[in-house]
């Protein structure tokens, strides 16, 4: 995926996030984020986290992998300007509160961006 970041380094890009837990509900140990560049659809990053990570509270490892997967990017000369999720609440605070504000967030319903 290396070469996916040098095709996308110094521009500004929109991407889009989907996480994924190994089980559903509240018990997931698990997850994966995979970030993709959203009008070319190609996959930049994927950032797998364990619960352990975050003292075995999952409803915290999907802000948690999120955050280290934008690190990386912004760290590796993305300029991400505008990142497109589900409605998580989770994830809906942590682009308003955080050193991402200044990130555009727009939320996908039903496979459509809105």
């Amino acid at each position: 995926m290396r070469g996916m970041l040098d095709k996308y380094r110094d521009r500004s890009v929109c991407v889009a996030i989907d996480v994924r837990y190994d089980t559903p509900g509240f018990s997931a140990n698990k997850a994966t984020a995979i970030f993709m560049e959203y009008i070319s659809g190609d996959i930049i990053h994927m950032e797998i986290g364990d619960s352990r990570e975050v003292g075995r509270n999952s409803n915290k490892l999907e802000s948690f992998i999120i955050s280290r997967g934008m690190a990386y990017l912004q760290t590796n000369g993305l300029n991400v300007v505008e990142v497109v999720t589900d409605a998580s609440r989770a994830i809906i605070s942590l682009f308003g509160k955080s050193c991402m504000h200044t990130i555009i967030h727009d939320f996908v319903y039903k496979n459509k961006h809105v």
